[in-house]
């Protein structure tokens, strides 16, 4: 875990329920920040049985759907 620095914090506070993105300038991977209590109760709907049910409705979402992660790469 680490601390969020105070620009991080604001983008944050600015997307208020919307998912925020975070890429690894490094390695051009994306992230997908959610809170801690979304993330359990997401995860506790998944299990290794329903995990292939929801790769497959990934697949299925239309790309335009996602903010292309580029809009990030300044920022920092």
């Amino acid at each position: 875990m680490f601390d969020l620095t105070e620009h991080q914090h604001n983008e944050i506070a600015m997307a208020g329920d919307q998912p925020v993105t975070a890429i690894d300038t490094q390695t051009k991977t994306v992230y997908v920040l959610v809170r801690q209590e979304i993330y359990e109760r997401f995860s506790a709907v998944i299990e290794d049985d329903n995990a292939r049910h929801f790769e497959a409705l990934f697949e299925k979402l239309d790309s335009e759907d996602w903010e292309d992660a580029s809009n990030y790469e300044d920022a920092k």
